[in-house]
């Protein structure tokens, strides 16, 4: 590698010692065999980046759908560090452009940690994992913050770039990565950046803020206040809370979504008035 991660004084003793450990390993791998193993992984649909500040803009505070790559590279290193290289990231979204690398540290069965020396739109920035995530089935979901960056958020859901697994519609990319997993589509086009692709989205303009369900649409979206097709009102109200209800259930298989925030929702419905049949006046 032709580039080293610069360590500022200012940094924190934490990060300057995580910094200090990555140019140690980004040294090492400079020197690793070549026949250390090297699996490329591509994010999921349902990866995600936004920022978190009462001073954004509110354009600026909305999540965006992450895509992009990177590549793990499973190498022999001293027993004093379980760590293996992130190499290659290319993350990129509708606002961000992401590049770097980095390494993942093993802490125990299915917990990992990771640290990436990185450009985000060109700024040096040093990201770290928030809290310990998961991996396991061969995935990998985790969450990224940095303190240079205040409230930048990075979630990520990854899986390896396996050529042999399921391809339900056949059209060359895997189930596992593919943005409409049952309807062709080679190219992976994603207008609105919501994790869901045209091929199959039925809803252009999602407010990712809100959650998007498998078919690109907000459960707001998915039950309209004027009635469930055009020119047909709801039954009533409870038909219309039901239709909410249900369509965060399904958004709670595939969101982070706590029951506190489906409650609010379902509650917020409620007093919506949407559904309630309205008297004509005479």
């Amino acid at each position: 590698m032709s580039t080293r991660p610069r360590i500022s004084p200012q940094l924190p003793r934490a990060i300057l010692a995580t910094a200090t450990l990555l140019i140690a390993f980004l040294t090492a791998l400079d020197s690793a065999p070549a026949g250390a193993q090297t699996i490329e992984y591509l994010l999921g649909a349902r990866s995600r980046i936004r920022r978190v500040c009462s001073d954004c803009a509110a354009a600026a505070r909305a999540p965006e759908a992450l895509q992009g790559t990177f590549d793990l590279t499973v190498m022999p290193i001293p027993d004093a560090y379980v760590i293996e290289a992130v190499t290659s990231i290319r993350w990129y979204s509708k606002n961000f452009k992401i590049a770097g690398s980095g390494f993942f540290e093993r802490l125990g069965r299915n917990r990992i940690s990771l640290v990436v020396d990185a450009t985000v739109n060109g700024e040096p920035v040093l990201l770290t994992s928030a809290a310990h995530p998961t991996a396991g089935d061969g995935g990998i979901r985790i969450t990224l913050t940095s303190t240079k960056v205040p409230g930048l958020e990075i979630h990520l859901v990854a899986r390896p770039n396996a050529t042999d697994s399921p391809d339900a519609d056949g059209d060359g990319v895997p189930n596992s990565i593919d943005l409409c997993p049952n309807e062709p589509d080679p190219q992976q086009f994603d207008s609105d950046f919501d994790g869901v692709g045209d091929a199959c989205d039925y809803c252009m303009e999602s407010d990712l803020a809100s959650g998007v369900l498998p078919d690109g649409c907000t459960p707001e979206q998915a039950c309209p206040c004027d009635g469930p097709e055009p020119g047909v009102s709801w039954k009533s109200q409870r038909a219309y809370v039901t239709c909410v209800a249900r369509a965060l259930k399904v958004l709670s298989s595939t969101e982070e979504i706590s029951r506190a925030q489906i409650r609010e929702r379902v509650q917020k419905a409620a007093k919506s008035g949407c559904g309630i049949p309205v008297l004509a006046m005479r």
